[in-house]
């Protein structure tokens, strides 16, 4: 049985509640619920009547054939019981409860088809026993695929309005990518600029108050890049931002995933034993970041530093914030290779000028 999901306040809610309330008048009922199916069970997400506060109507009924509800979605099909008093203990074993407390009698339920499948049930319900008429099970099958409709609409709005998000969110990334691979491309030699771009791309998208990136240079970690308040503390107490290192250990989270080449995701820094992250504990204590997520800069397998992202408070991150993590690292180690080929193709053009230069000046003074 598939899950469906009952409509926000915003979307589904209103109409259903005029739904049940109509149902209930037309149909010369006492009650008219709406239930929605919720994993195994059937919840009930919209109601006309208040029933005796003893019953729980709320927490819905199992999807089966032991409830009027419940029968109506298993069955894909209306059930109409005459008297449900009379049939209750020997076919109805979920309602004899609610049956005694309401004093319910004559119940009629419909199912709630989506593309043939049961999503949930319209019942309304009499205290005595008088069975509803043709036109009035017509009319309750009505108003059940109204409330298909209007669940649809809403599910389709969610999606499409989901759908929005994620493209907007796409257009941004590629755009921040596009800032990125613009400063690569006009920045052939100078890595700061080109870094500076991405560490802000990673703090937006990522939702991080504080990213830095870090470059493994004479065996420290080397700060390259930063952006947030907990980077420019840093880089103040320290002079410049080359001067920010840290040790190449397991004692960091930054560390940590240079050594074991692997993304480290740290919920509460604070948390964490003493002898876990020594390093790391330290500095959290005089800095006041709590959660971190470390991603190592590989080029062919090897690293070449690596980024964190900050936090202050306890507030893990995402899978998805992981993986955009993941692409921002990349997209540095990029531009890190692209600075580094570059200048060892001057270095290497310079080298063939004066091997040229050379190879020419002894024919020039025979001339």
């Amino acid at each position: 049985m598939k899950r469906s999901k009952p409509g926000k306040k915003t979307d589904a809610e209103p109409i259903l509640n005029a739904v049940v309330r109509t149902a209930a008048r037309l149909c010369d009922a006492s009650y008219c619920h709406l239930y929605l199916v919720d994993g195994g069970f059937l919840r009930n997400v919209a109601k006309h009547g208040s029933l005796a506060r003893s019953v729980a109507v709320g927490r819905g009924f199992p999807i089966g054939r032991g409830s009027v509800a419940g029968r109506a979605v298993y069955d894909r099909r209306t059930v109409h019981v005459r008297d449900l008093k009379a049939v209750a203990k020997e076919e109805f074993k979920d309602a004899v409860s609610v049956q005694r407390a309401a004093g319910l009698r004559t119940i009629l339920g419909t199912p709630l088809l989506r593309d043939g499948q049961p999503i949930g049930a319209l019942v309304v319900l009499r205290r005595v026993v008088r069975p509803f008429t043709a036109h009035q099970i017509a009319l309750l099958k009505t108003f059940a695929e109204q409330a298909t409709i209007a669940l649809e609409n809403a599910r389709l709005s969610r999606e499409l309005e989901a759908r929005h998000h994620d493209l907007a969110e796409a257009l941004e990334q590629q755009t921040a990518t596009a800032d990125i691979l613009r400063a690569i491309s006009s920045s052939p030699t100078d890595l700061r600029p080109v870094l500076e771009t991405v560490v802000q791309a990673a703090a937006r998208f990522c939702d991080a108050p504080d990213v830095a990136i870090l470059r493994i240079e004479q065996g420290v970690l080397r700060m390259a890049a930063a952006t947030g308040p907990f980077g420019d503390e840093m880089i103040c107490r320290a002079g410049s931002v080359e001067a920010v290192q840290f040790p190449i250990s397991r004692e960091s989270v930054t560390g940590r995933s240079v050594v074991e080449r692997r993304t480290v995701h740290v919920h509460d820094l604070a948390a964490e034993p003493e002898d876990e992250y020594p390093v790391g504990r330290e500095l959290q204590r005089r800095f006041g970041h709590r959660t971190l997520l470390a991603t190592p800069l590989l080029r062919e397998g090897e690293p070449v530093g690596a980024m964190v992202m900050f936090r202050t408070e306890v507030n893990p991150f995402s899978g998805k914030q992981a993986r955009l993590s993941q692409t921002f690292a990349d997209q540095a180690v990029i531009a890190i290779e692209n600075v580094r080929l570059f200048t060892e193709l001057q270095a290497r053009n310079h080298e063939l000028t004066d091997s040229l230069t050379q190879q020419t000046a002894p024919r020039r003074s025979c001339v």
